[in-house]
């Protein structure tokens, strides 16, 4: 899961990498182990990318360099990776440099089966420098051009017919933009425009509309949108909407976990949907306690709605460092440990009010920021404590393939435990989970079609082809 932003602008615009580091920092959450662009004047193209987050790593200098050479198109990466380490070698946006010119690539998704699909072109003489798919998919592309710039329209349709993987990317040569989308729908990107000369793209519309960008759009599903210097736009259908409609599986964890809550993805506003995923959790278990407070950021509005259902007082019992990125898109289980005790502060004077307290979060995959979590609460609260955990998902229980970094079983607590052992080992008294029936429901309230959604991590059934 990472975020993909950038822009085309009829003139070049001094503020244009301006527009597109405001929409990779305003995004960062989505990733946040490197960040980079690659960008063009119509004439010649370079790429800017470095490890870490996107306001370390643009300093003021390195915005004037890419000032100067006066850019009228970007395409722009933060990274979080699900293939290939986290390291310079993995960062986006990749890039192939030939005799013909430039192409530089950057994906938010991922290519089931990796390394099967990457043997089958090492055999006919491709070579592979780094351990991500997106390497993979452009030089797929290029391949399946005849290595000719001037015909990667072709290259990235047989890509789109030939394999199954998830994706929302931009590829960017010396004068046009190629934005491509899976005809799965399983990752969100929109796009928009800030006056008449200037098109704006990103993973999320609240990125856009944070730039002021207007008319903004979801790239259709199986669909490749043409951009030239001029910003003239050429819609490509590369497979039919009742092909698209049939094969829609988008990604549930984008609204329960990834997505921003003043987003709006997949035609559901994340904030409100998190919210109702709190409030079923409350019609499922109808647990009283006496205070409820959600992990931040993620859980916060699940615990709103549970305590809007309830009627349960909500207090401020845990406080997020801002700097600490997310620990769930932390690399490492020692990095995740570590970042879960030093991203948290429990409130004691508040804690201490209390002796029966629940903690709402979004999900539950390894366990690493439940565990800590309590272990602070009861070392700041009363001696006779109790904790409720309420989860507003369901049980994930399988590997996911399509770009969440959860490869195998093994590190799924519950894929092997009993709600009853998990709760055990997080230290809670009591642990609920939302249904995965009621996880739907929700989305039907929404006006969403649950069959359109992939649900592949919590009952196992891969509707996506991994092969």
């Amino acid at each position: 899961m990472c975020t993909i932003a950038g822009a085309v602008a009829r003139k070049p615009k001094k503020n244009l990498i301006s527009l597109v580091v405001k929409m990779l920092g305003i995004l960062q959450s989505r990733g946040h182990e490197s960040t980079g662009v690659a960008y063009t004047n119509g004439v010649r193209m370079w790429a800017e990318k470095g490890m870490g987050e996107v306001s370390g790593f643009f300093t003021r200098f390195l915005l004037r360099k890419i000032e100067i050479d006066s850019p009228k198109a970007i395409i722009g990466h933060n990274r979080y990776s699900t293939e290939g380490g986290s390291s310079l070698l993995n960062a986006h946006p990749f890039w192939l440099h030939i005799s013909s010119g430039k192409v530089a690539l950057a994906i938010n998704g991922n290519t089931p089966n990796l390394a099967a699909k990457k043997q089958l072109m090492e055999k006919n003489g491709s070579i592979f420098e780094s351990g991500s798919d997106t390497e993979y998919i452009l030089k797929y592309i290029f391949e399946a051009s005849n290595r000719r710039l001037h015909r990667l329209l072709d290259g990235i349709k047989y890509f789109m017919r030939h394999i199954n993987a998830t994706y929302s990317a931009s590829l960017l040569i010396r004068d046009k933009l190629f934005l491509f989308r899976d005809p799965f729908s399983n990752r969100p990107i929109h796009y928009g425009w800030i006056g008449q000369d200037t098109l704006v793209y990103a993973s999320e519309n609240c990125a856009l509309e944070k730039i002021g960008a207007k008319r903004i759009k979801e790239l259709e599903p199986g669909t490749i949108l043409e951009v030239d210097m001029e910003c003239n736009l050429i819609l490509h259908r590369v497979f039919s909407k009742k092909h698209c409609n049939q094969r829609c599986q988008q990604c549930v964890f984008e609204l329960i976990y990834f997505g921003r809550p003043d987003s709006k993805i997949f035609g559901v506003q994340v904030a409100l949907f998190r919210k109702a995923i709190g409030r079923m959790l409350f019609e499922e278990c109808r647990v009283h306690p006496e205070v409820i407070d959600g992990v931040p950021d993620s859980g916060v509005e699940g615990a709103i709605g549970y305590a809007h259902a309830s009627g349960i007082k909500q207090d401020r019992l845990i406080l997020r460092d801002a700097k600490i990125p997310r620990t769930f898109i932390t690399p490492g289980q020692k990095n995740r440990s570590l970042a879960a005790r030093i991203k948290y502060t429990i409130v004691k004077a508040v804690v201490r009010l209390y002796s029966l307290i629940m903690v709402v979060d979004d999900s539950l995959v390894r366990s690493t920021t439940m565990k800590e979590l309590i272990k602070m609460i009861r070392k700041a609260g009363r001696k006779i404590l109790r904790i409720i955990v309420g989860i507003v998902s369901p049980k994930i229980k399988f590997p996911c393939y399509y770009g969440i970094d959860m490869p195998t079983k093994g590190e799924l607590i519950a894929a092997s435990k009993s709600v009853d052992q998990i709760r055990e080992e997080i230290d809670a008294d009591e642990l609920y989970y939302l249904s995965l029936d009621g996880l739907k429901q929700v989305l039907i309230d929404f006006g969403a079609d649950p069959k359109n959604f992939c649900f592949a991590c919590f009952d196992g059934n891969y509707k996506i082809p991994l092969n």
